[in-house]
């Protein structure tokens, strides 16, 4: 339901750049990464572009400004990019595969609508969902997917982080649409 709606929304958008460019933003485990492979698997030549993959250690978050420097000012120049990759594994950066212009690109993930970034977007969505709900489900998820039991960072580190950054920047305010999550 959620998707259609999404997807007539986009066909009624004309891209400021080559590429349609999408964010998608909410609280860890509020089905980001779920809502975007949905749009991606109907829309063609698009891939996701995951804000995880802009995490830095230093900062203990996205570094927005490798975000705009790797991907979104590329588009903007309408060029095509590689952008460096954080391989949680080994703790480094990676190179990803080359995105070619006319791609539609979703930029997925908890920060993805901060404000040094969120005005370059042609379309906003919002995982409206309880914070706790999308923690839980969130340290659900690690350990069943990765078997790495991630509550001390879930609860000391990145749910705060979150928490203040929705508090202070309101980015459910700069959506074009809302998607109402009730996880239980």
């Amino acid at each position: 339901m959620e998707q259609s709606k999404i997807l007539q929304n986009l066909k009624n958008i004309s891209s400021k750049y080559s590429f349609m460019l999408i964010g998608v933003d909410g609280f860890g485990g509020s089905g980001k990464s779920t809502i975007a492979r949905s749009i991606m698997s109907s829309i063609p030549d698009s891939r996701i572009i995951e804000m995880d993959d802009f995490y830095s250690p230093e900062l203990e978050r996205p570094d927005y400004i490798r975000v705009f420097e790797q991907v979104i000012k590329p588009i903007t120049l309408n060029k095509s990019f590689v952008y460096q990759i954080y391989d949680w594994k080994r703790k480094s950066l990676i190179d990803s595969d080359k995105v070619n212009l006319g791609q539609t690109i979703i930029i997925e993930g908890v920060f993805a609508l901060e404000k040094s970034i969120r005005g370059y977007y042609d379309y906003t969505i919002w995982m409206d969902c309880d914070p706790i709900q999308a923690m839980e489900r969130g340290i659900a998820r690690n350990l069943t997917e990765d078997g790495v039991d991630t509550r001390e960072k879930w609860e000391k580190l990145w749910y705060p982080a979150e928490l203040k950054y929705v508090n202070e920047q309101k980015p459910e305010v700069f959506a074009n649409y809302i998607v109402k999550q009730n996880i239980i």
